[in-house]
C-alpha cells in the first residue's frame, strides 16, 4: 500500500497495518511518500497497467481520473457480490463522511473515504447585521441578506 505522508496515514501504516496482520495473517507493507509522488506513481501505474502496489490511498479528487482510466473496481459492486464474504456485514456506508466525493459519474463508489479535509465557510457577522448592507442586498437580489445555509 502507498499513501502520502499525513498523520492519518502514518497511524494506518504503523498501527492498523500491524493490527490487520495480527487479525488476518496478511502482512501489509505501507509506504509513506510525498503527495506528488503518489499521484505520479498512480498515473504511471494506470497508464502502464503495471503496479508495484496492491493498494493505494489517494485523494478523492482523483476519483474522476481513476474512473476514466477504467483501472479500478467498483466497491459498490464488489462489497455486494464477489467480495461480500470479506465485507463486514455491519458496515454502513452512510457512516462515512464524504462518499459523494468517492462516487463516480456512474453512481458507483470506488473509494472509501479515509480522512476528510474540513470545508468551512467563514463570514463576518458584523457585515450581515448592517442595515445599509441589508437594504442594498434586498434591493439588488429581492430577498433578505442572511447567514449562508449551505
Amino acid at each position: 500500500v502507498v499513501s502520502e505522508t499525513l498523520t492519518t496515514h502514518e497511524y494506518e501504516s504503523k498501527t492498523l497495518a500491524k493490527a490487520f496482520e495480527e487479525i488476518t495473517g496478511i502482512k501489509v507493507k505501507h509506504d509513506l511518500i510525498q503527495e506528488g509522488d503518489v499521484v505520479e506513481k498512480l498515473q504511471t501505474s494506470m497508464q502502464s497497467g503495471k503496479s508495484i502496489y496492491d493498494g493505494w490511498i489517494s485523494d478523492s479528487d482523483l476519483i474522476g481520473t481513476h474512473y476514466r482510466y477504467g483501472k479500478i473496481m467498483s466497491l459498490t459492486d464488489y462489497m455486494a457480490k464477489a467480495g461480500k464474504e470479506w465485507t463486514n456485514p455491519g458496515i454502513d456506508i452512510k457512516d462515512f463522511i464524504g462518499t459523494s466525493f468517492t462516487t463516480a459519474p456512474d453512481g458507483q463508489m470506488y473509494q472509501l473515504p479515509d480522512q476528510q479535509f474540513a470545508n468551512l465557510y467563514w463570514f463576518r457577522a458584523d457585515l450581515f447585521e448592517r442595515k445599509d448592507l441589508k437594504d442594498k442586498f434586498k434591493a439588488k437580489y429581492g430577498y433578505e441578506l442572511g447567514v449562508p445555509q449551505n
